[in-house]
């Protein structure tokens, strides 16, 4: 139960011997509205690199602008609980970048998300900021299980980008979306 991140361009590298669990993992872009020019300004640009040699239970795993992956030789699981004790799967969070996650056994996502466009949506104004982009991109690959997009957790994971969810904000997907279940559904 870790939160680790890089602010400023920074990569992350993580490699746990076992299991990681309920740990958040951020390489975020800054960004800002030059009104001269009346562009966005991106500001940094990290990388994410996560591997397990166990399950990794209920992570958050934020990249902006750059490349993540996340490996575990066993399963991206939905083993963690907050509080009441509702069960809660992987969090994907991406705003121009992608991400891709692999696992042995089975992936639980219970939310895929544009950080940048929350606050946006729940007070219906219009964004300063939709980063997705071209490049934007989810990959999910499991050997050996099943993929699961469950939103049962929804209401646990609310906070974790200073804001509330409903079902309807956890689902709005990156342009390219992979998702590859070998042996399951």
């Amino acid at each position: 139960q870790q939160n680790f991140a890089a602010f400023g361009g920074g990569d992350i590298n993580a490699e746990a011997g076992g299991a990681i669990s309920r740990a958040s993992f951020s390489s975020p872009t800054t960004g800002y509205y030059d009104l001269p020019t009346q562009r966005e300004v991106h500001v940094g640009k990290g990388n994410l690199s996560v591997h397990a040699d166990g399950n990794i239970n209920s992570g958050v795993f934020f990249v902006g602008d750059g490349t993540g992956k996340i490996t575990t030789d066993q399963a991206l699981s939905d083993s963690g609980r907050a509080a009441g004790g509702v069960p809660f799967g992987n969090v994907f969070a991406e705003m121009g970048g992608s991400l891709s996650a692999r696992a042995r056994t089975r992936i639980v996502s219970s939310m895929v998300v544009n950080p940048t466009i929350i606050n946006t949506i729940e007070s219906l104004r219009e964004p300063y900021f939709f980063t997705y982009a071209d490049t934007s991109a989810l990959e999910l690959v499991s050997l050996g299980g099943d993929i699961i997009f469950s939103s049962a957790g929804i209401a646990s994971v609310n906070g974790i980008f200073g804001s509330t969810f409903t079902n309807v904000f956890s689902y709005i997907l990156p342009g390219t979306l992979h998702v590859v279940a070998n042996s399951g559904d």
